[in-house]
């Protein structure tokens, strides 16, 4: 299946490579990952976030645009249509490369199981910023979303709380 906008993603290929660029310093380690990457890799990257993100769970703001649609955006809200933000599609982006380098990663493993701060015993200590706590963590654990990247990037439109 290919990328369709509308159907099963939310961007396109060119669209996220332009988030990527604005969002991460050439010589990060996301760019790099992205750019290592096939068109084809890209979009069934892209497919499978917009499938994680586009679900009843995320209880976003407003109503969807028809009642038909099949996906959550565009959507009604205060009596004005809204198609996918910006900022959810690169909350989508930033989930992306936590997802990847979560396997790959001792801080993003140790952020994924709740740690916010541990020490050696030998004075070194390492504390990780952690998101507001009334995000519901039973819900964004459903859904598969930080709690951090959802706070930055969703939170405007979600009723999650």
């Amino acid at each position: 299946m290919s990328l369709i906008v509308g159907e099963n993603s939310y961007m396109t290929v060119a669209e996220a490579d332009a988030f990527i660029q604005q969002m991460f310093l050439s010589t990060s380690a996301e760019r790099e990952y992205w750019s290592s990457l096939s068109v084809d890799d890209k979009e069934i990257l892209l497919m499978n976030m917009t499938q994680q993100v586009d679900i009843p769970l995320m209880m976003y703001k407003g109503s969807k645009v028809s009642s038909d649609q099949d996906m959550e955006w565009p959507r009604v809200i205060n009596g004005k249509t809204v198609e996918c933000p910006n900022s959810i599609k690169m909350g989508m982006l930033k989930q992306l490369f936590y997802n990847h380098f979560a396997s790959v990663s001792d801080e993003y493993k140790l952020k994924n199981m709740g740690v916010k701060s541990f020490a050696d015993g030998g004075g070194a200590r390492i504390e990780f910023a952690s998101a507001s706590d009334s995000v519901s963590s039973t819900s964004l654990n459903n859904i598969g979303i930080s709690k951090d990247i959802w706070r930055i990037y969703f939170n405007e439109w979600s009723y999650i709380v």
